[in-house]
């Protein structure tokens, strides 16, 4: 199975080390990730933020199999 879904235009499958899709884990710690470098999600709501879409932010994502 290949998981293809990103969210305000970043590969959220291939950039986060655990695949959330719906959001940061409650492994992240001043911004970054446990497991490798800075967290996705905040780049994700800090893009969303500056767009003014921030409601995009707390949608539901379901993964999209290809």
């Amino acid at each position: 199975m290949v998981f293809k879904d990103s969210v305000a235009g970043f590969d959220v499958v291939n950039e986060c080390p655990k695949k959330m899709l719906n959001g940061p884990c409650g492994g992240m710690k001043n911004g970054m990730c446990e497991v490798k470098g800075p967290c996705i999600w905040l780049k994700i709501y800090a893009k969303l933020k500056s767009e003014d879409r921030l409601s995009e932010f707390t949608k539901v994502r379901i993964p999209t199999i290809k």
